[in-house]
């Protein structure tokens, strides 16, 4: 079963991430660094239409979300579960020393963008479809750190 940050919070406030990590305001389900592996943290409630994240540096480095948008392309929704995870494995392998939630969450964020941009899906359906990759992609990231930090 993936950690979630609901999983991990009493936890995570015991450590130093605790004061150097703020949870940013997003209505999608964002990654966050917990020690040397990420989480997921769940969107807040859905206000009818899916907001994404701005490409303005802030929360992720703009030049990784565009790369993350370039590989995720225009895809159809929902995007399987194995095609997020070879997402997930292309851009960690061609990105190795990004940290592991900033890839989560560019490619969450270019996946959003993409499935925003496609006017015949309803809001619902996009946000569950993001939901689900972006639970998938984070889990993937979070099973190779975790795998890599064992050695």
């Amino acid at each position: 079963m993936p950690l979630r940050c609901s999983d991990t919070v009493a936890a995570w406030r015991s450590t130093a991430n605790a004061a150097a990590t703020a949870f940013p305001e997003v209505d999608v389900i964002w990654a966050t660094p917990v020690g040397h592996t990420l989480v997921y943290r769940e969107p807040r409630p859905f206000a009818g239409r899916l907001a994404c994240p701005t490409n303005d540096g802030k929360l992720v480095p703009q030049d990784l979300v565009a790369k993350a948008s370039a590989l995720v392309g225009k895809p159809s929704l929902p995007i399987p579960g194995d095609s997020a995870y070879e997402l997930a494995t292309t851009f960690l392998t061609r990105h190795p020393r990004a940290a592991p939630a900033n890839l989560a969450n560019a490619l969450i964020t270019g996946y959003c963008s993409a499935v925003t941009a496609n006017a015949s899906v309803e809001p619902a359906p996009q946000r569950g479809g993001l939901q689900g990759f972006g639970a998938k992609v984070t889990q993937t990231l979070q099973a190779r750190t975790l795998a890599s930090n064992k050695r």
